[in-house]
């Protein structure tokens, strides 16, 4: 998804889902062995960027990334 922000900006949104395989063990008597589950994850990264003008004869750019994980 891409914004267009005040200010003359941009922000580009990425989204995805995953399912992480989880190891973990079980004792059954005297015995242990590993069994395997999986656990559903969300991924989310925004990248934006801003024109600067802090600078009065050079002007540049403001890049803000912002990275998340649910799960």
């Amino acid at each position: 998804m891409v914004s267009v922000l005040e200010g003359g900006g941009i922000a580009i949104r990425f989204v995805c889902s995953y399912c992480a395989p989880i190891l973990y063990p079980v004792k059954e008597g005297s015995t242990i062995t590993i069994s395997e589950s999986t656990k559903p994850m969300k991924g989310e990264l925004e990248v934006a960027v801003f024109p600067d003008q802090s600078h009065r004869f050079l002007p540049g750019e403001k890049i803000i990334i912002r990275f998340r994980l649910f799960g």
